[in-house]
């Protein structure tokens, strides 16, 4: 599984990880070692952030947001557009397990944070005065048995989208 390209584009932003878990964070791993500190890998664990309450301690976790972080959708998207804290020219946010984010939730939360999401990853890719474009893409790692669900979920919320193998 080869994520470095990656690193080079920012379209599309969201990606279907057909692999186990292992070997999706292998893989990342092995990208955030090889780009010599321009990518930084987080992940979060999908059966753990299957509520918003613990999506957002999750997301907390792993991103290491900061202590005044609000635990709400408007506080989520402005700690991702803001990783001051994380310099890099790259950011991959993994959910391994992702056919269970936010599964106890209703469908338009689901929506929401995908829309959310692709939001974060346009701000990055475009330059400011401050900074230059960034990429930022979604990983959601799955199992070939459960990729069924998670494309149903994508498909209902026409969210653009690719897999890697």
């Amino acid at each position: 599984m080869k994520f470095d390209q990656l690193l080079r584009t920012r379209e599309p932003w969201l990606h279907v990880v057909l692999a186990g878990e292992s070997d999706a964070c292998d893989a990342l791993r092995a990208l955030e070692r090889s780009s010599e500190g321009r990518a930084v890998c987080r992940v979060v664990r999908g059966h753990k952030a299957t509520t918003e309450p613990a999506f957002f301690d999750e997301c907390a976790a792993a991103w290491q947001f900061p202590y005044y972080f609000g635990e709400n959708w408007d506080a989520f998207e402005e700690c991702l557009t803001d990783l001051e804290w994380l310099p890099a020219e790259a950011y991959m946010f993994c959910v391994i397990q992702g056919v269970h984010l936010l599964e106890k939730e209703r469908g338009d939360q689901q929506h929401r944070l995908l829309l959310v999401l692709q939001h974060i990853a346009k701000e990055w890719g475009q330059s400011t005065p401050s900074r230059p474009a960034k990429v930022f893409h979604v990983l959601l790692q799955c199992t070939a048995e459960e990729k069924p669900s998670l494309d149903q979920r994508l498909q209902a919320a026409a969210v653009p989208h690719d897999v890697i193998q």
